[in-house]
């Protein structure tokens, strides 16, 4: 991870600093480890990055083995004001430029009033409606061969936050922003022989239309072969919170029926999802929605299952299938049957003003019973119930002979009704001797 600060001195190279930032925040350098000799900066205060043509950037520092403090802008050089010393040997500066126009601007602390041995730090700063002729940083890439093709915001992954996608020629090795933001380094997400692909994402300051700088080199730091230039975010590729579609229960109400029976199929699902529903018997049933959450939603459809099965349910954010939750839940249907176990007339003589009773024993799936006397329909009357036996008991008033047909079944109706006949003989009173 890129630290918050380098120095340059003559012991130890051309390195430039590159320090992350906010503006009206200080950033302040570790002491400790330097010789009281060396000149370094200890801290520094920017209060602003970004200006208009014609306005002023001022910034406070704190020095150590410092006795000049100067400022590159528009090549030429700005000499800081000291202000006192704090503490041992450290002395604090301020500077104050008016750039031109974009541009990296270098601040010099050293012992002599000269570049050589100097520590630097180093700020891109944007001027809005300055000289076209003043660039930021190096952005055609003239002595080192980088170049940015092209920049890009795609879909931030989380809320308030930007994501940049930045293609660079194959020679880069590190790509980062720079604002008021601070410093953000990019992740290299693919690359070919001739370019690289990198990605940045980090939370600005405040979530409005900003201006940052896309710096590009073979190095972490700023010197002659980086590459900056200037972007314009707006925001156009926000956060798109993903919709999950879950399913969180299933139940079934109940999850045995007879045969033509139904069930009550309740789903419990996530608050994203918008559309719920099964497949029984190999169709569609769409569910509707009953209840709503803090965190999820209930729905409830009926199915009328024609067999034993396990009735797949789908829920999602979309009215599709593709992405769908999915669970199901058994559904045991009986083979219901009507039976007539035993029927019986009581009496299967008789004359034709006297009456007779029909006793009738079935399963106890059985719900209705009744028989054709005389042409016309005589129900029964449902008696005791003993196990998986019912009995019933069936008055009837013969007028004449006939086959009596006794009817059982689970629905009131004849199709697919148990039935049985029953002959009785009806004498006319008139023959009684």
């Amino acid at each position: 991870m890129f630290k918050n600060y380098y120095t340059k001195n003559a012991k130890k190279g051309k390195l430039l600093a590159l320090v992350g930032f906010l503006a009206l925040l200080a950033v302040f350098f570790p002491t400790t480890v330097l010789a009281a000799n060396v000149p370094a900066f200890t801290s520094l205060v920017v209060d602003n990055t970004s200006i208009n043509a014609g306005q002023t950037v001022n910034f406070t520092v704190s020095t150590v083995g410092a006795s000049f403090v100067f400022a590159s802008v528009d090549g030429t050089t700005v000499a800081g004001t000291l202000l006192g010393t704090d503490g041992a040997e450290q002395t604090n500066w301020s500077i104050t430029i008016t750039p031109a126009g974009s541009q990296t601007i270098t601040l010099h602390a050293n012992s002599s009033n000269a570049f050589e041995g100097s520590s630097t730090i180093v700020f891109p700063i944007t001027v809005h409606g300055g000289s076209a002729n003043v660039s930021t940083g190096n952005q055609q890439g003239s002595q080192s061969g980088h170049h940015i093709l092209s920049i890009a915001e795609t879909t931030a992954p989380a809320p308030q936050t930007v994501t940049l996608t930045v293609v660079t020629n194959e020679t880069p090795n590190y790509v980062w922003i720079s604002g008021n933001m601070g410093y953000h380094l990019g992740r290299l997400v693919s690359q070919t022989g001739t370019s690289k692909t990198w990605e940045i994402t980090y939370r600005p300051a405040t979530y409005v239309r900003h201006q940052v700088q896309i710096s590009a080199n073979h190095h972490y730091y700023l010197d002659e072969n980086v590459i900056t230039l200037p972007h314009q975010v707006d925001l156009i590729a926000p956060y798109i919170p993903q919709l999950i579609a879950d399913i969180r229960r299933v139940n079934a109400s109940p999850t045995t029926v007879d045969d033509g029976g139904r069930t009550t199929i309740t789903v419990t699902t996530g608050r994203d999802v918008e559309y719920v529903w099964g497949e029984v018997d190999g169709r569609r049933v769409n569910a509707r929605r009953t209840g709503s959450g803090a965190t999820n939603r209930t729905w409830t459809f009926e199915a009328r299952p024609d067999r034993t099965q396990n009735i797949p349910v789908f829920a999602n954010t979309t009215n599709t299938s593709v992405g769908a939750a999915t669970d199901s839940i058994r559904i045991t249907v009986r083979d219901v049957r009507p039976e007539i176990i035993r029927a019986s007339l009581d009496r299967n003589r008789i004359y034709s003003d006297e009456m007779t009773f029909i006793e009738v024993r079935t399963n106890a799936d059985v719900e209705h019973v009744w028989a054709r006397v005389n042409g016309a329909r005589v129900n029964a009357r449902r008696g005791s119930t003993s196990g998986n036996e019912r009995n019933w008991i069936i008055d009837i008033s013969p007028s004449f002979t006939q086959t009596v047909t006794v009817y059982a079944n689970i629905a009131n109706t004849e199709n697919n009704a148990e039935t049985r006949n029953l002959h009785i003989t009806v004498t006319p009173r008139s023959n009684q001797h």
